[in-house]
């Protein structure tokens, strides 16, 4: 859809268009624009179409929600705070951090979107809660681009998966952030009671 629009800017204008462009900006572009003939006009026309379907999708991705949750060592859930996709992470870290300090956990390991000195000063004084940060390989630590292990994030991503074989987990369905934590919270019930329904 994006190339498509691109193309159709770059036959419309004639300078050209830039390839990294927002819908707003395309928008404006193509307002500036005044075809002639039929097809210059159709292309137009077509391209005001493309711009208010990038729109909805854009939109549609900040309405989407994200779980940011809190796993044990076996990747068993421990709790899950559903958020719209345009929240960062460090702004909900905190509260995930009172919620595994009620839990007794004492070191969290977390992925680059909780790198924040103040958060992990903050956990380490108020609450006793060490966290370690798992940073991505960089070239200079003598790895380079490719698929690497990071040490702990596969527990956390395992435990999604575990929860995405859930007809509800896989797909974004719920509106309410508070409905979409009730349903990882129901996955991860059935997952767990089954394991234990499996020993002996």
């Amino acid at each position: 859809m994006v190339f498509q629009l691109h193309l159709l800017l770059l036959e419309l204008i004639p300078g050209g268009a830039k390839k990294s462009l927002s819908a707003a900006q395309a928008k404006s572009l193509l307002a500036r624009v005044r075809p002639r003939d039929a097809v210059g006009k159709a292309r137009r026309r077509v391209a005001a179409e493309l711009i208010g379907d990038l729109e909805r999708v854009y939109q549609r991705s900040k309405e989407a929600n994200k779980k940011l949750t809190t796993v044990d060592t076996l990747g068993l859930l421990c709790h899950v705070i559903a958020t719209p996709a345009n929240v960062q992470d460090q702004h909900v870290a905190p509260a995930l951090l009172y919620e595994a300090a009620d839990r007794g956990i004492q070191h969290i390991w977390a992925d680059q979107g909780y790198l924040a000195d103040r958060l992990i000063a903050a956990a380490a004084n108020t609450l006793g809660i060490t966290v370690e940060i798992v940073l991505r390989p960089t070239a200079t630590t003598g790895r380079g681009k490719g698929f690497h292990v990071l040490p702990r994030r596969w527990l956390v991503e395992r435990t999604f998966a575990w929860i995405s074989r859930c007809r509800r987990c896989a797909r974004d369905y719920e509106r309410r952030t508070d409905h979409h934590e009730t349903i990882v919270h129901w996955a991860a019930i059935m997952q767990m009671t089954r394991r234990l329904a499996r020993l002996p």
